[in-house]
């Protein structure tokens, strides 16, 4: 299954391909078929509108992602 997740604050709709559309409201995730992926759904991919992922492998890429490091130093607050 291929998980489309909507990136705008906004509903988007898609033609799929083989028939039928798909109704996304602001920030939603449905999942489709990968025989169902469009032309459509892949050109809104290149603009940022949607993100396109496996089902199983969204949750377990954020996980394997390196966490962000701070530096070192330590910001001071000078008086006047």
């Amino acid at each position: 299954m291929i998980e489309v997740r909507n990136l705008l604050f906004q509903p988007l709709t898609f033609q799929l391909a083989g028939g039928g559309s798909l109704h996304l409201g602001p920030r939603e995730r449905r999942a489709i078929k990968p025989e169902q992926v469009s032309p459509e759904l892949e050109q809104a991919r290149r603009r940022s509108f949607v993100d396109l992922r496996e089902a199983g492998k969204s949750a377990a890429a954020e996980a394997e992602a390196p966490a962000k490091t701070k530096s070192g130093t330590k910001r001071t607050r000078r008086s006047k």
